[in-house]
């Protein structure tokens, strides 16, 4: 294989680490969230770090998909039409400016970026980032099905289409997520404005433990690619 390929997927590999990593730190800080005995300075301290660790792996999904559509390309695994290397250009592209918008998304949301314009983007970005992911995991989805039907599709390996599908539902359960993180916010300042009791941490309970049920299927689909990857079925 090429050298830049060799140099790619090694980064592909340390960014799974490095999503896993920060996943689990999240994960830990979301608890001291949660955890009712705690200061409330103190959890709110810990939600603050927890959004920070979660920066590694909303991260690591825009660059670990940038990179493989173009191992894939590189590899000779797929996209070996005409097409297949404007597609690994175009998702490069497209890649760098999605990574841009999500760090810019925790900058402004944790008010290290201000004014009405970054807000005014933010507004259109969030939006357009729910329905980004959906269409893309549908078209992931989509493209190993047709692959793996032998009808022509971009992808050559199996174990790759594999991956594919199992990717796409990493990006759905990113959404539902995403649909989740307001209710959480949201329970969150109640408990800030007027104290904690049973109800309000309830509340806020109902949709975290959802959150944490959904982080928990992301692992088990993350093994599962991993197990792909190695065993190439």
């Amino acid at each position: 294989m090429p050298f830049d390929y060799q140099v790619l997927k090694v980064l592909h590999i340390l960014l799974v680490m490095v999503w896993l990593g920060t996943d689990i730190a999240t994960m830990a800080a979301f608890f001291g969230l949660l955890n009712p005995r705690f200061a409330l300075t103190t959890r709110l301290a810990m939600s603050r770090l927890s959004d920070l660790m979660d920066m590694g792996p909303r991260s690591a999904l825009v660059l670990l998909l940038m990179l493989g559509i173009y191992l894939t390309y590189r590899g000779e695994w797929g996209l070996s039409g005409p097409l297949g290397a404007p597609i690994a250009a175009a998702s490069a592209l497209i890649g760098v400016l999605w990574f841009g918008g999500v760090w810019h998304q925790y900058l402004v949301g944790h008010g290290r970026l201000v004014g009405p314009r970054h807000q005014a983007f933010q507004r259109g970005f969030r939006l357009f980032d729910l329905w980004w992911r959906t269409i893309l995991s549908l078209v992931l989805a989509a493209a190993a099905a047709v692959s793996l039907l032998g009808q022509g599709g971009p992808v050559a390996a199996v174990w790759l289409s594999l991956k594919l599908i199992l990717f796409a539902g990493i990006v759905l359960l990113g959404v539902y997520l995403r649909v989740l993180i307001p209710q959480i916010g949201a329970a969150v300042s109640v408990i800030v404005k007027h104290g904690s009791d049973p109800e309000r941490e309830a509340a806020l309970r109902r949709p975290a433990w959802r959150a944490i049920v959904a982080v928990w299927g992301i692992w088990v689909l993350i093994a599962a690619i991993v197990y792909l990857a190695v065993a190439k079925l």
